[in-house]
C-alpha cells in the first residue's frame, strides 16, 4: 500500500480502498466505483493487461457525447512464457 498511500499524498484524483475481506474481482470494482469521486471514472485492472493507450480514444468518445464507454479485445495478449 506505500504506493498507493505516496501517489494519493501527492495527487488529488487518486484514491485507495481498503477492503476487509476478498470478495473478488466484481465486488472490488464495485466498490471502487461508488467510492469514486468525478464525472469520469476510469478502471484498470491491476494485473496491467489492459491497454492504456485506449484511454485517451475512449474519453474522447465520451467526451463526444457517449455516457457509457468500454473497450473490448481484439485478441488476446500473450506473455513470454504463455502457451496458447
Amino acid at each position: 500500500m506505500p504506493v498507493i498511500e505516496a501517489l494519493a499524498g501527492t495527487h488529488a484524483f487518486v484514491r485507495g480502498i481498503k477492503l476487509s475481506r476478498n470478495r473478488g474481482h466484481q465486488n472490488a470494482l464495485l466498490a471502487g466505483l461508488f467510492a469514486a469521486d468525478g464525472d469520469v471514472v476510469i478502471s484498470v485492472d491491476a494485473d496491467l493487461q489492459d491497454d492504456l493507450d485506449a484511454i485517451e480514444a475512449m474519453v474522447d468518445a465520451h467526451r463526444g457525447g457517449s455516457d457509457i464507454v468500454y473497450g473490448v479485445r481484439k485478441a488476446a495478449r500473450r506473455t513470454p512464457g504463455s502457451s496458447g
